[in-house]
């Protein structure tokens, strides 16, 4: 009977020493163990410890996971000349913003870089006051090279982080040969951050972001429709009515159709969405399914980074409506701030909805909503935002 009960001890231990083993592999957090069977010997069990790499965050502009997730963007006021093309760059700018400088004439981009670090950016031209609180709406140091009038005076009251290449700080901008001025300057992400890092300007990022689609969402695409013919003019998209001079989206069964309650419909039709910027400034955006983005074209040919030689691609373009006048011969206001019509497109889709923008707070955040009043999600990847007259002819077939 002792030797019985021996034996049961015995096997008791060896039960406890094995179930603590397994228990400790099996528990511990830092690392996976995977099982698999060997090529050679089926029968042969093999173990294999596997270490998971660190997710990237994601940059709050677009979306993407990148190192330099949380660096303070740099806002560059860039020319839209045709002898200035093709532009350095551009095609690295997390967000774009274009608008007219002049009513109904030439257009400027403000170029906003984070993720992405060109060794050569330009060319550089001066900057207006409407794309101060734009800049400042993103936490972003605006770069620029000179300015009109208006936005000198602002600027004096160092009410946004600024590099001017006309004070000249550092060694930051330069003068390219082979190119005329004005056309002619150039810079450089990693001269701008030693210029802003010298200045003792803050290089973290306070920007609240944009929200953005998941992937998961993104990976669970549905079949998707066919975008609309044309259907788009300033008084035939859904019912509006004003508040607090900010137009109020109520939905149609026809805007309905673009909301967010669509937003995992990726269209497999070609698009193209051409904006009436008079020309040489016209714009259009050719969208392919393949890569699920809109390639630019300007004055009828593809917008090239001429550092890559690569089509400037989006994953998503924004239709911002907004008013302006001209204030004396070179220089226009633009009512960016308030409110008004917008119309988003991603995914291959049209979406109708609004913008807004604090007026009593230069630092607010450019807002997007559709039309069940909801922030836009955008697709992770490049946002450009077009800034157009309200009669402003947009086409999307």
């Amino acid at each position: 009977m002792r030797a019985l009960l021996n034996k049961w001890f015995i096997f008791l231990i060896i039960f406890l020493v094995l179930g603590s083993g397994f228990f400790y592999l099996f528990e511990r957090g830092e690392k996976i163990i995977q099982i698999e069977s060997g090529k050679e010997n089926p029968g042969d069990v093999l173990l294999e410890e596997l270490t998971p790499e660190p997710d990237l965050n994601t940059s709050p502009l677009s979306g993407l996971a990148c190192e330099n997730y949380n660096r303070r963007p740099f806002a560059v006021i860039l020319a839209e000349d045709s002898v200035a093309r093709p532009l350095s760059g551009i095609s690295m700018a997390d967000l774009a913003i274009e608008m007219p400088v002049i009513t109904g004439g030439i257009t400027r981009i403000m170029a906003v870089f984070q993720c992405q670090s060109p060794e050569e950016i330009g060319s550089l031209r001066s900057a207006r006051h409407d794309f101060i609180p734009l800049a400042m709406g993103l936490d972003a140091i605006l770069v620029h090279w000179g300015g009109s009038h208006y936005a000198l005076d602002l600027l004096k009251k160092k009410i946004v982080d600024n590099l001017d290449a006309l004070v000249g700080p550092g060694q930051a901008f330069w003068r390219k040969k082979g190119i005329s001025p004005p056309h002619n300057g150039f810079t450089s992400m990693e001269n701008l951050i030693e210029t802003a890092q010298k200045i003792g300007y803050r290089l973290e990022s306070n920007f609240e972001g944009y929200s953005h689609i998941e992937k998961s969402k993104i990976s669970r695409q549905s079949p998707a429709k066919v975008p609309p013919q044309s259907r788009y003019s300033p008084a035939t998209a859904g019912s509006r009515n004003m508040r607090d001079g900010i137009p109020q989206i109520t939905p149609t069964a026809d805007s309905a159709k673009g909301g967010n309650a669509g937003k995992n419909q990726k269209s497999k039709i070609k698009g193209v969405l051409k904006i009436d910027y008079p020309y040489p400034y016209n714009v259009r955006y050719e969208y392919e399914p393949e890569t699920n983005s809109y390639l630019r074209w300007r004055s009828g040919r593809p917008e090239i980074d001429r550092l890559n030689a690569k089509q400037v691609e989006a994953k998503n373009v924004v239709i911002m409506r907004a008013s302006s006048r001209q204030l004396e011969k070179e220089y226009n206001d633009v009512d960016i701030e308030g409110g008004g019509q917008a119309l988003f497109y991603r995914n291959g889709e049209e979406i109708e909805g609004k913008w807004q923008k604090d007026k009593s707070i230069p630092t607010s955040k450019l807002y997007f909503y559709d039309a069940s009043q909801k922030e836009v999600e955008f697709m992770p990847g490049a946002i450009w935002i077009e800034i157009v007259e309200p009669h402003q002819q947009v086409n999307w077939k």
